[in-house]
């Protein structure tokens, strides 16, 4: 369902004209590069500095939680500039799970409204094309983004079906059309590709749907059909440059061999096949056999081979009879074809090899880095670039019995070396993703978890139920699950907060935690010293020093030592600066100090959030925006309006 949510807000946002969509890749890489977490989540500070790296003036940062039947979303500002914070209207917002399409609508709409953009007649009708009027049927929005995670881990067979189950619970579902036709794309079913994006249903722009037309003809090698629809999407469309690359390509396809040309036999193509051209070559296809033609149509690679790859670090695999090798660009075997399967070699120049369903890891020149005798998960952990700088482990393993039921696996990095010994049961990359100093592993030992080092010392003993029951270390815990109830272990594997909260959150600074016991929220140490009392609906954390806490529709403030500053009888508190608060009381706002003591009395109808605006300094001073009687001007801290006060 989240990767849903992200998938519908950036194919709306992809479609209207004033926003400029940054690939997540790139948004992570800088992260990465300036070290400003370890998580990943984006804070604050991290927001500030990575916005300003990209150019941009405000950052939306927003979470999607799922329970039961229910989404939850939220969503908050921070701007570039200035490093303030402040939610977005109308938010968080709660719907039935299945109202999902049209709770993304209002997203969508909330977000414009946020960034000041009227929505325009066509705005609106690319977020219902997208949301709203996309589907009726919640069931195919489900199997639709079940088959889009299948796509994305390259399980194609298993996204088709799943997007054949979508179209049947909606055979008008446009966007399902689309994704099936690039999935067939990828396992080389061209012509029903193209039928599948014929039938997109005006989901697709027209220029779009042509280019991705062509695409799917001139894979098959009807490059007619491919010629025509290129011209089409250039009509509509004639400064994309990815349409003029494909037109180029088409058109000089056409001076070699005249393959676009209809009528007698002596126009007839050489070649049965010929694939786009890349550094001068192209690959070719007949009587069953693949080489390589250059723009002149003369063979520079001979077509002796019954399959070929795509070149890369100078070598492509190539297939003779049942064996794979390498062969380089004079056609010549440089690496001999003794393997059943092979994949294309990576940019840090080292490629996976198989015999009899055994993988191992060589280079360039054929050497063993991994020896071929290992159970290869389709899965790697890549960390810090790993396909640009072969930063990287892998999870290999081997067959437990001699009958293969069970394996048991350990990790190599991409030299080769062993990090973890072939003794575990499960190994649990998923919580190494993003940084690759994390120091520590979540494994399995007959059939319990547990934490090792990356020396495999033991962190915490294996007792765990699953991996689901030991988070990841954050500020020196992890949070471990016993028996459905949470507590937190620390580095030496001693549980410091006992496994009997419903939920538990480690915050800032180390060692304080938020936990849920009995239906209410409290605050407690890492010696499970209660410092604020298990009687709260809601917690909520300000700059790691303050608790707003929320019972029955009330709220008030504690500090971080358990201290009570402001009594539980407002209905809404917000941080303005440093000691000062505005508290919300029967409709109208004032401000408060950190000492409970009422600073500005109440009688202000907007501040803080409602109006996007909290503090502006003046000449060293510190003052405050509120709005009364539908005017906006600003106050000191002694409640006198010292600017537009007209």
């Amino acid at each position: 369902m989240s990767l849903g949510f992200s998938e519908t807000l950036t194919d709306v946002f992809s479609r209207i004209p004033q926003f400029k969509l940054i690939e997540r890749g790139q948004l992570q890489k800088i992260i990465r590069e300036q070290k400003f977490q370890n998580s990943n989540y984006i804070d604050t500070i991290s927001a500030v500095k990575t916005g300003k790296i990209l150019g941009v003036q405000k950052v939306l940062l927003g979470s999607c939680q799922i329970s039961k039947d229910y989404l939850l979303v939220n969503m908050r500002i921070v701007n570039v500039e200035t490093g303030e914070v402040y939610p977005m209207e109308n938010v968080p917002i709660v719907k039935p799970k299945d109202s999902v399409l049209f709770l993304q609508k209002e997203i969508c709409l909330e977000i414009l409204k946020e960034f000041n953009i009227q929505a325009k007649a066509e705005d609106r009708q690319e977020i219902n094309l997208v949301t709203s009027t996309s589907t009726k049927s919640f069931h195919a929005y489900e199997f639709l983004n079940k088959g889009i995670e299948l796509y994305n881990n390259r399980q194609y067979e298993d996204a088709i079906h799943m997007f054949d189950v979508a179209l049947k619970f909606d055979a008008k579902y446009g966007k399902a059309y689309y994704r099936r036709g690039l999935t067939k794309i990828a396992t080389e079913q061209y012509e029903g590709a193209a039928k599948d994006f014929s039938k997109t249903n005006n989901y697709l722009k027209k220029d779009t749907l042509y280019q991705l037309m062509s695409s799917a003809f001139y894979k098959q090698g009807e490059y007619k059909k491919a010629y025509d629809y290129i011209k089409k999407a250039s009509k509509i469309n004639p400064g994309s440059t990815s349409i003029k690359n494909s037109l180029t390509t088409l058109e000089g396809i056409s001076l070699i061999n005249n393959k676009l040309k209809t009528g007698d036999s002596a126009n007839k193509p050489k070649y049965e096949t010929i694939y786009e051209f890349n550094n001068g070559k192209a690959k070719v296809l007949r009587n069953h056999k693949f080489g390589y033609i250059d723009t002149s149509n003369i063979v520079v690679i001979p077509l002796i081979f019954d399959e070929i790859a795509d070149f890369n670090k100078g070598l492509a695999a190539a297939r003779i009879g049942n064996k794979w090798g390498y062969i380089s660009d004079n056609g010549k075997f440089v690496i001999e074809p003794i393997y059943d399967n092979v994949e294309t070699f990576a940019n840090w120049g080292k490629a996976w090899v198989s015999i009899k369903d055994k993988w191992g890891l060589i280079d360039l020149s054929g050497g063993i880095i991994i020896p071929v005798e290992y159970i290869k998960q389709s899965r790697v952990i890549s960390q810090g670039g790993f396909e640009q700088y072969g930063c990287g482990l892998f999870k290999l393993g081997k067959n437990k019995d001699i009958l293969g039921l069970s394996q048991v696996y350990g990790l190599f990095n991409y030299s080769g070396q062993l990090i973890l010994p072939i003794i575990y049961d499960d190994i649990d990359l998923s919580i190494n993703d993003e940084d690759q100093k994390y120091p520590f592993f979540n494994v399995s030992f007959d059939s319990k978890w547990g934490v090792v080092n990356k020396n495999n010392v033991i962190i915490v003993p294996f007792k765990y139920e699953n991996r689901d029951c030991i988070g990841q270390f954050v500020n020196g815990y992890a949070s471990v699950k016993v028996n459905e109830k949470w507590g937190f272990v620390n580095q030496n594997g001693i549980e410091k907060v006992e496994p009997k909260y419903e939920r538990i959150v480690d915050m800032s600074p180390p060692g304080v935690f938020e936990g849920k016991i009995r239906g209410k929220w409290g605050l407690l140490d890492s010696n499970s010293k209660q410092i604020i009392p298990f009687l709260y609906d809601r917690l909520e954390n300000i700059n790691n020093h303050f608790w707003v806490v929320h019972k029955d529709n009330f709220c008030g403030l504690f500090d971080s030592t358990g201290q009570q500053l402001i009594p539980i009888i407002y209905d809404k508190i917000e941080q303005l600066k440093q000691q000062y608060w505005a508290v919300k009381k029967s409709k109208f706002w004032g401000i408060i100090d950190s000492k409970g003591t009422v600073i500005c009395d109440f009688t202000f109808d907007k501040m803080g959030s409602e109006i996007n605006s909290y503090v502006i300094w003046e000449n060293g001073e510190l003052n405050f925006v509120v709005v009364k009687g539908g005017k906006k001007y600003y106050i000191n801290k002694n409640c006198k309006c010292i600017y537009d006060c007209k």
